[in-house]
């Protein structure tokens, strides 16, 4: 599959060569078991999960990380991106039919050439063909597309922990694929190009970072590469 007219974050170009995985899942607000603002987490932890087991099946020894809050990387190159969006139902908002509209892209077979400079910069990228020998991965996309959407509808239909316990276990997953302490840089906003070092993650997503001037704060919805 190719996709031609992709979307990243902040509007940016997507880009999309055939043999790679886009997959799009459809996620009821009323059914997320932990605050809205896990659910990027969440995802990217379920992405990693995937791309971890492929990687491990076909006896590579690459290692995989989330960089917050769902870049999924694989020896320090971003093989996944996530994007997710609401759209409200026939009833609207007001009465809680709101989806959010989880898109998912895997580099397989292609990792497309990311621009080093400019507005569309960022962290180069690689694909599981790079990181595995003499295998064919025909089916890979439609095995990763399986595997992400039957764990995310199971942790959506069976979860029955509570709320706080859902979060914590969310937290912990999730910090389990990060290295803290490694530099990263601020790509837009007022902050653009300032290198920050990401200390944590808040209990409502928000990554708690020391900056350049040495002082912690915490980021919200900005873009790290």
């Amino acid at each position: 599959t190719e996709q031609t007219s992709g979307r990243a974050t902040s509007g940016r170009t997507w880009i999309g060569p055939a043999g790679n995985l886009y997959l799009t899942i459809a996620v009821p607000a009323l059914h997320i078991p932990v605050p809205l603002t896990l659910l990027p987490l969440k995802v990217g932890i379920v992405v990693a999960r995937a791309v971890r087991t492929a990687l491990v099946e076909a006896e590579s020894k690459s290692r995989v990380t989330l960089k917050w809050p769902n870049d999924i990387l694989v020896d320090g190159d971003k093989i996944s991106g996530v994007l997710i969006e609401n759209e409200f139902g026939a009833t609207g908002a007001a009465n809680g039919d709101t989806w959010y509209m989880v898109g998912i892209g895997v580099n397989v077979a292609v990792a497309p050439k990311v621009p080093t400079t400019g507005e569309e910069r960022g962290r180069p990228s690689t694909c599981l063909a790079d990181h595995v020998v003499g295998r064919d991965l025909g089916d890979a996309p439609r095995q990763l597309a399986e595997s992400i959407s039957e764990e995310m509808a199971s942790w959506i239909a069976e979860s029955t922990s509570s709320a706080a316990e859902a979060t914590e276990q969310v937290l912990g997953e999730w910090e389990s694929y990060t290295n803290f302490g490694l530099p990263l840089k601020i790509r837009d906003g007022p902050s653009k190009d300032e290198v920050v070092v990401p200390l944590g993650v808040e209990r409502d997503g928000r990554l708690r970072v020391r900056g350049q001037d040495g002082k912690e704060r915490l980021l919200c919805a900005d873009y790290l590469f």
